[in-house]
């Protein structure tokens, strides 16, 4: 949404018969102050011509295959001083059918300003694969505009990347804009980490617990820390890789040594002396659950603790760390509470969606609002969720049963009598103008505020809810 010009951009799935085979994307721009639409819709298409090899054909963008799932990116830049800044629209894109199907990941980029496509860029030209999925988080820009995503699992999981595909990767893109009104632009990476790419995945999964040749970094966004040269992100392992946000220690390739710290378990702790340098630690269960990441950590300036992120993977708590300038990570307290709690077998999905409010740097008013699934598992079946709030900075006086620094509940919404709602998978809490926007799975939006009792104390309420 631009609020500038008041308007709200939105990609549709749409067939004239609607047949899947004969689908389409379009992109709108509707006027958000009566509902009009600012143009005629664009149908959305794509080639990589200047990434194919000489004499093979380039990828192409297949609508009826591609999945849009991940957020939009509104990015705003100057190219030149005293030049008019630029607006530009980023769109990711999945593919129903990630393994044997002859589509791939992409990342396509929209002048606003004149409503007409000018790049794109495919993660995989020169096999199939690797979409951008992030659990519905966009790609990310950093203060220069520079644009990031992590790409999900390989079209066939054996396979050694192709020069020039980047598969299970932090990717550092870089848009130039187009020269004139007709001309087009270009996006291309300029830094990348693959983590996995020398890895032989032919004799993983030796265990039967899970598919660890898929380790799919996308199950979750890039985080550019604000006011730091870090970029982070953790994927279905739930191990957090940082890196420089400049381009030349950013690398490109799977050398470690450009990491700010080792890699850190981050959404569960498997025991002391497992390295998650050592790939062979990743194929297993610890616990006997997964711990994958589906929601992309929240940061947070606390002025009691310094630069934050708050993560909640799968089957685990809600957890907290402090992170120093040099990209090392402390751990500071988890929650007693557990998503997903007391399921059997591997446990369920997708772990917890956070976002933290607080007025401006004033103390103590710091809030980490969170939705997860309570006890079901959310990927398969409908399932009852939660919203709750923690204390963001002072942590509860009672340790966790593990002794661990335990963050302090504030509220949750089975406090309301009689309230309940369905989890909807993916996304993360809203909060705005003083209310709680709450997505559920029974067809509404559920909003949350304050009033006053009778008594002038102020409570929580579920103040109305929104139909779909």
């Amino acid at each position: 949404m631009d609020l500038e010009t008041k308007t709200l951009y939105v990609v549709i799935w749409t067939s004239p018969d609607g047949s899947v085979n004969r689908a389409i994307y379009q992109l709108q721009a509707i006027d958000i102050t009566n509902g009009h639409s600012r143009h005629d819709p664009l149908t959305i298409e794509a080639t990589a011509d200047a990434q194919a090899a000489p004499g093979a054909a380039p990828a192409r963008f297949v609508p009826s295959r591609q999945k849009q799932r991940a957020s939009l990116l509104l990015t705003k830049t100057q190219e030149r001083p005293g030049s008019p800044p630029r607006k530009t629209l980023f769109i990711g894109f999945g593919m129903t059918h990630e393994e044997h199907d002859p589509t791939h990941g992409w990342v396509i980029a929209y002048d606003v300003d004149e409503f007409r496509w000018t790049a794109a860029w495919c993660t995989t030209p020169h096999a199939t694969g690797c979409g951008i999925w992030q659990a519905g988080q966009g790609p990310s820009a950093d203060e220069a505009g520079e644009v990031y995503v992590m790409t999900g699992n390989y079209g066939n999981e054996n396979s050694v990347p192709a020069p020039g595909d980047l598969p299970e990767s932090f990717v550092k893109l870089h848009y130039t804009p187009p020269a004139d009104h007709v001309s087009q632009g270009k996006l291309e990476p300029v830094a990348w980490f693959t983590p996995f790419r020398d890895v032989d995945r032919s004799d993983l999964s030796g265990q039967g617990q899970d598919n660890f040749k898929d380790y799919d970094l996308g199950s979750a966004g890039p985080v550019p820390i604000p006011g730091m040269s870090l970029v982070l992100g953790a994927g279905k392992d739930g191990v957090l890789y940082v890196l420089d946000k400049d381009t030349a220690k950013f690398g490109k390739g799977s050398d470690y040594r450009v990491l700010k710290q080792p890699p850190l378990f981050f959404t569960y702790f498997p025991g002391f002396g497992i390295d998650a340098a050592q790939v062979g630690n990743l194929d297993r269960l610890y616990t006997g659950k997964t711990h994958h990441l589906h929601g992309t950590p929240a940061f947070w300036r606390s002025p009691t603790h310094g630069p934050m992120l708050f993560v909640w993977g799968e089957n685990e708590c809600l957890r907290a760390w402090t992170l120093r300038e040099t990209g090392e990570l402390k751990f500071l307290a988890k929650s007693a509470e557990i998503a997903s709690a007391g399921l059997g077998g591997k446990g369920g999905m997708p772990g917890g969606f956070t976002v933290v409010t607080s007025d401006g740097g004033t103390p103590n008013t710091g809030i980490v609002w969170t939705l997860a699934p309570q006890s079901g598992d959310a990927n398969t079946h409908v399932v009852r969720g939660i919203l709750r709030a923690y204390d963001a900075s002072a942590l509860d006086p009672i340790p966790n049963a593990d002794g661990t620094p335990r963050l302090k509940l504030l509220w949750h919404s089975d406090h309301i009598p009689d309230n309940a709602f369905n989890h909807s998978k993916f996304c993360p809490p809203v909060v705005a103008d003083g209310k709680v926007f709450v997505p559920t799975y029974d067809g509404r939006v559920d909003v949350y505020g304050l009033h006053l009792t009778a008594r002038g104390q102020r409570r929580a309420t579920n103040a109305r809810r929104m139909p779909r």
